[in-house]
């Protein structure tokens, strides 16, 4: 089984919707449980994010997507595995 560094997921997915393939990660045992999970969403407002965040996703990026929101909200989670890890990583440049 795979560790992930972040996770993007989608809200609506057919079969399994983005709340719950979350409430799978996180109740699950595996690797990833503790994984930053980004929502992606076309719904906007600060109801949608409020239950998106309660249902275990750690931040929501609406549709269409920005590269510089994705870069900071990528760079925020590089840091806090580096953090959390103790170490550098001179993959990500800014």
């Amino acid at each position: 089984e795979k560790c992930y560094d972040i996770i993007l997921m989608d809200v609506s997915m057919p079969v399994m919707d983005g709340i719950e393939a979350t409430a799978a990660i996180r109740s699950g045992s595996g690797k990833s449980r503790e994984t930053r999970i980004i929502a992606l969403t076309a719904h906007v407002g600060d109801d949608v994010t409020e239950r998106l965040c309660a249902a275990g996703m750690d931040d929501v990026i609406a549709k269409p997507i920005r590269s510089r929101i994705l870069r900071r909200l990528l760079a925020e989670a590089s840091a806090a595995d580096q953090k959390r890890s103790g170490r550098r990583s001179s993959r990500l440049k800014s």
